[in-house]
């Protein structure tokens, strides 16, 4: 079979490199950008602002205001207080702590950004896609009866993949360090639904007789990566991408290791529709309808 960008290839064992997915994942942003880019000290640092300026102004006029033959009433400062000084040290505690928020909110979206795990990978490798595949359901329609007339048919296959081999190359970057590195998983079992159409006609001429089958787009219903078989291989490829980060601590490792099987769990399903769909195909266009004789000869006897 060919595939595009890879040549000619073995239905049953791939060996190229497709593009699988991009992602970004953020892995311990939270750990290390929340303790950054805490606002905190600055707001308590408010707490403390010079507020001067608020005891000046409209509080004097009030407090002049106050005096009463020569002696302040002082339940009439505290109204003065109340309702000028108060209200300003407000303003002012609260303007500072709204700037450290907005200081400290950018620097943790500076943070993330540069803490975030971009993990991309690439089929290099799919083994027993077409030697471990097993019809489970058929439902076919069709008319004709494929020897005087093409039988011409519809059909809905649900089928399963018991022991597929897979090989990815992954590659992470992460505060502009790069790794890349090859995962292979054993034993993974897909279920599809496959949609085929076509006809067949195999009479006693060979002049008429063809095999027409058609797969269509695959679509994965299930995706078992099988953890009993692939969890060292997960936890492999987490802890050589960690090797190379310095703030790469046991949750953090874990969560790469998260990171990695929901991706693949999410995006290779698809990737990997498109790859059987041509696989299939490849097999069913060898066929050939059994031995029959050239109409010539026939009339000629």
């Amino acid at each position: 079979m060919n595939l595009p960008g890879c040549g000619a290839q073995s239905v049953d064992d791939l060996e190229c490199e497709v593009p699988v997915f991009d992602v970004g994942v953020k892995i311990g942003t939270d750990t290390v950008c929340d303790i950054a880019c805490d606002d905190w000290p600055c707001k308590v640092a408010c707490q403390g602002i010079d507020v001067g300026i608020c005891w000046a102004g409209d509080f004097v006029l009030c407090k002049v205001g106050c005096l009463v033959g020569g002696i302040f009433d002082h339940h009439c400062l505290e109204q003065c207080e109340k309702t000028i000084v108060d209200p300003c040290k407000k303003v002012l505690i609260d303007d500072c702590s709204a700037g450290c928020e907005k200081t400290f909110a950018s620097c943790k979206n500076g943070c993330e950004k540069e803490l975030t795990l971009d993990i991309t990978a690439y089929f290099e490798k799919l083994e027993h896609v077409v030697s471990s595949l097993a019809i489970n359901n058929f439902g076919v329609d069709c008319h004709g009866n494929g020897l005087t007339k093409p039988l011409i048919f519809s059909a809905n296959v649900s089928a399963g993949i018991e022991d597929l081999g897979m090989a990815l190359k992954i590659h992470t970057k992460d505060v502009s360090i790069g790794t890349t590195t090859t995962i292979s998983l054993e034993q993974l079992k897909v279920d599809l639904t496959l949609p085929v159409n076509g006809s067949v006609q195999c009479g006693i001429f060979k002049k008429k007789n063809h095999i027409d089958i058609n797969i269509g787009d695959t679509s994965v219903d299930a995706f078992d990566l099988n953890f009993d078989v692939n969890n060292k291989a997960f936890s492999t490829i987490a802890a050589v991408i960690c090797l190379d980060l310095p703030f790469c601590k046991n949750a953090i490792q874990d969560a790469i290791d998260d990171a990695i099987k929901l991706a693949i769990k999410e995006f290779v399903p698809a990737a990997l529709a498109k790859m059987i769909s041509p696989a299939i195909q490849a097999v069913v266009d060898l066929a050939e309808c059994p031995g029959s004789i050239d109409e010539e000869v026939f009339v000629l006897a």
